[in-house]
């Protein structure tokens, strides 16, 4: 069970780093993306919509995050084709690190990130990275990411 809540929350830093920017600003298409994150078996699929993807991300304050945690992300860069951030989340489990995410076309991108998170008192260093790859315009039964549910 702990080496689940490694990972989910080694996942969620991941995916938070992202989402949490701004994306409006990157060139790529709406739809249905696979993610592939190292270390990680299974790809995962997200839907992201105009809407989305036109949300300043930024301004996390009403994201729900597990409980007693809390979230800040410095934009470091940002253009259409490269973010770099750094994003700082405490409470139950901390996190700290720098997320670099970049457009190699409108159906493709890369991500690294480096981070030292802090579980039970226990530190450790996470350097993950992920491939994310666009599928199709039409999500299917993906439902598009809704920042303002709790993670669970």
């Amino acid at each position: 069970m702990r080496q689940f809540r490694l990972v989910f929350y080694s996942v969620f830093a991941l995916v938070a780093s992202f989402f949490l920017s701004p994306a409006w600003a990157l060139d790529v298409k709406t739809g249905l993306w696979e993610i592939k994150v190292e270390g990680i078996a299974d790809a995962q699929q997200a839907c992201m919509t105009r809407e989305l993807l036109d949300t300043d991300l930024v301004d996390i304050s009403s994201m729900k995050m597990p409980e007693g945690v809390k979230c800040t992300v410095e934009m470091k860069e940002k253009n259409s084709k490269l973010i770099v951030s750094h994003t700082k989340c405490t409470g139950p489990f901390a996190i700290e690190g720098d997320t670099h995410v970049e457009v190699l076309s409108p159906e493709s991108m890369s991500m690294k990130s480096t981070s030292v998170m802090n579980f039970g008192g226990q530190k450790q260093s996470i350097n993950s990275s992920a491939q994310y790859k666009w599928l199709s315009s039409d999500c299917g039964d993906v439902k598009p990411i809704d920042l303002s549910k709790p993670l669970e």
